[in-house]
Parts: C-alpha cells; sequence; structure tokens
C-alpha cells in the first residue's frame, strides 16, 4: 500500500483543525472519524477529516443572543447567600 498525500497522521489531522491531538484520537476512537492503521501509524484520508468537519459544522441561530445570562439568584448554604446576607445585616 502506497502511502498518498492525501492521508493526515493524527498530528496533522489536529494542526489542520487547530485541536490536540488528544481530540482527534477520541474522535477515531468513538468510531466518528474513520481511520487506518498500516503498520505503526494512524492515518486519516482528508476528505474523510473535511467530512467530519463539515458534519460537526454548528449553523448560527438567529434568536441566539451573545450575552451572558443572568446570575442565578443564591442558593441558601451557598457563599454568595452568605454574602448577599452579611452585606444586608452588618452587625
Amino acid at each position: 500500500m502506497a502511502i498518498r498525500h492525501d492521508y493526515l497522521t493524527v498530528y496533522e489531522a489536529a494542526e489542520r483543525c487547530r485541536v490536540k491531538h488528544d481530540a482527534v484520537r477520541r474522535a477515531i476512537r468513538k468510531g466518528e472519524l474513520p481511520a487506518t492503521k498500516p503498520f505503526t501509524r494512524v492515518l486519516i484520508r482528508q476528505e474523510d477529516l473535511d467530512r467530519y468537519v463539515r458534519e460537526h459544522r454548528i449553523e448560527p441561530c438567529a434568536e441566539t443572543k451573545f450575552a451572558y445570562p443572568s446570575p442565578a439568584a443564591p442558593k441558601d448554604g451557598s457563599f454568595r447567600a452568605l454574602m448577599s446576607e452579611t452585606e444586608r445585616e452588618p452587625e
């Protein structure tokens, strides 16, 4: 089997996607990203990597607001609740 230039190593695929190589290995292990191991190297076809990236694309939603949510009300016994009580009742 001749190794062609349309195959990438795990590290090359990770570099192209700007992720750690562990993330690529995890996708392979989960069966989400096809790969082959002809000898000692795991190889990924460029077209399989492109397909994986396309399938995991996140489309923006028109209703999405890019603001942080307001903080939740403090629960009894939480640090925030204790701090707000001490701010309200100076002794």
